[in-house]
């Protein structure tokens, strides 16, 4: 089943094809000969024809395949002859592929082979901080490392490759922020027994202001919504932190802001941060 739908980086007849032009566009050509019967061996094979594909995209080749972004709204239907085309224009760098099959009653196939668009950089994944002692809170950061740098530069090119990140990759990559940002103590918590808390951040001057920080790396369509942001003014009272934030690569519920429960603590006590406000930040501790 695999073998019909499957990207080569070599063109021929039956199967799909990556390119990269120099405007930075790429063409996909995706098999149809053999495709619709993709699902004869599937037990899910009412209907037996697959109605066309699904392309999905990712910064990152190795995180797991349910984390990839679709890039085509509705399926790619098939074409005339042996071939179905899809473009897309401005392609951001950093493009890695697979492609499936779907049917009419929206099941998709296997994921294909993966394929990376030629002359398009990875986005850098390894850690992005430098840790000094371990408290009983987390690690405590010490300096960002190149490849936090990296990630804002890729992001400022592609927006979207934030989705591609993993989750502690984004904790990692807020501790790092406020590292640059001039806190004195910025702890990274564990992975679990957070106690709501991913980064905790002290800065001390006339009296000591601690901050905690939960980050939600969300996709595009997850909002967060107010019974997340309730949770957080708990574990802020629990805490005993000066200031909460609430920081995501998504966005919030519309009518969040207004929320009785919520507004009170906003924005005193409480600080929501979405995605497009995350960006311009990180872009500005990027230039310091």
């Amino acid at each position: 089943m695999q073998k019909c739908i499957h990207l080569i980086e070599q063109p021929n007849q039956e199967h799909a094809t990556v390119e990269v032009t120099g405007s930075n566009e790429v063409l996909f050509d995706l098999c149809t000969k053999q495709c619709l019967e993709v699902w004869r061996n599937d037990i899910r094979r009412n209907p037996l024809e697959s109605q066309g594909y699904n392309i999905y995209r990712s910064a990152d080749p190795d995180i797991a395949k349910d984390q990839w972004s679709k890039v085509n709204d509705k399926p790619i239907p098939h074409g005339s002859g042996q071939r179905a085309q899809y473009r897309l224009k401005d392609l951001p760098d950093g493009a890695h592929y697979y492609v499936t099959a779907v049917n009419a009653l929206g099941f998709e196939s296997d994921p294909s082979e993966v394929v990376t668009a030629r002359d398009t950089p990875k986005v850098v994944l390894k850690s992005v901080l430098l840790f000094k002692e371990t408290t009983d809170e987390g690690k405590l950061v010490e300096a960002v490392t190149l490849p936090w740098f990296e990630i804002i530069e890729i992001l400022k090119k592609d927006p979207e490759a934030a989705f591609q990140i993993s989750d502690r990759i984004w904790e990692e990559i807020i501790a790092g922020a406020y590292h640059r940002a001039g806190f004195d103590d910025v702890t990274l918590t564990p992975r679990s027994g957070d106690f709501g808390r991913d980064v905790i951040a002290v800065k001390r001057g006339i009296g000591t202001v601690r901050v905690i920080d939960q980050v939600k790396a969300y996709k595009r369509d997850h909002l967060v919504n107010a019974n997340d942001v309730r949770a957080l003014v708990g574990v802020l009272h629990g805490d005993g932190a000066s200031k909460g934030f609430l920081t995501t690569t998504s966005d919030f519920a519309p009518k969040l802001k207004v929320d009785p429960l919520v507004t009170p603590f906003i924005p005193s006590r409480l600080e929501l941060i979405n995605g497009e406000s995350l960006l311009k930040r990180l872009v500005e501790l990027g230039r310091k």
